[in-house]
Order: C-alpha cells, then structure tokens, then sequence
C-alpha cells in the first residue's frame, strides 16, 4: 500500500558557503520552482492551485518585496513543464549557479510520495509514472544531497 501526499509547499532556504568566491559579486538569490497540478499519468490524482502557488512564488520573488530577483536567476517550471529530465536539470543548474552567501530557494508544489517497500521519499514531477517511483520520479534523498552540496 503507498501513501500519497500532497506536498504543497517543500521549500528551502539556504545561505551558502562555497569555498571559492566570485570576485566582485554581491549576494544573489536563486531559484528553482515547479508546480504541478495537472499530471501527465491519469493514475495520479491531478490538483487545483499548486500550479498557481508556484506562479504567485514567482512573482513574489520578482516583487521589490520578495527581493526584486532577476528572471534569469530564477527557473519556473509549471504543469508540463516540471518534467523529471526538466527538474533535474534545473537543480543541476543551480548547483552550477549558486555560490558564496548566496540565498537559494527550493520550491515544489504538487505530490509526494512514499514507496512502502524501500521506504524511500519521491517528489512527483509531471511525467512520473504510478509506480515504481525509481522509474521516473525525483528521489528526496538526492535533494538532500542538492541541498547539502549547496550548504558545503
């Protein structure tokens, strides 16, 4: 028996502390965020708003309030959009992109699941099949990787 959840808000927020600085380059703030409410797979129950909490983050994070982040720091990735090779690579991005003191945030809004078996957490892109999750869905214990590669 699995468990479905709705993962509407998993985010995080980090100061990071990379070993070799940009010369010349202030604090920045990066993003990746991905909403979801309409998936591909028929046999994952589709959503309402996640797709729009996404967007309003978006906007937020552009707002003078939210930091006035430039667009091209931030990846958006909505509905069809939020594929696994698409996530993956938007993490892989900002693992390139982030560096010393900069401020990440890590948005997913949209479903979450535990594979009883393994016990082992996945984030549900767009394309992720019913199961098995390892087949196509973005394991949790990679984005802790993610996340502790971008505090170290």
């Amino acid at each position: 028996m699995q468990y479905r959840l709705s993962l509407v808000f998993l985010f995080a927020t980090l100061s990071l502390h990379a070993q070799i600085a940009s010369p010349g380059v202030g604090k920045k703030t990066w993003a990746v965020i991905a909403g979801i409410s309409d998936y591909q797979n028929k046999e994952i129950s589709d959503l309402q708003y996640a797709h729009k909490d996404a967007l309003a983050f978006f906007e937020y994070l552009k707002s003078p309030a939210g930091g006035s982040v430039p667009t091209e720091q931030i990846k958006l990735l909505v509905n069809e959009q939020a594929t696994m090779a698409a996530y993956a690579d938007a993490m892989d991005w900002l693992l390139e992109k982030a560096g010393e003191a900069d401020q990440v945030y890590i948005y997913f809004s949209g479903h979450g699941d535990v594979e009883n078996r393994t016990m082992q957490g996945f984030l549900l892109p767009w394309d992720s099949p019913s199961r098995p999750y390892i087949a196509g869905a973005y394991p949790i214990f990679y984005l802790q990787m993610v996340i502790a590669a971008l505090s170290n």
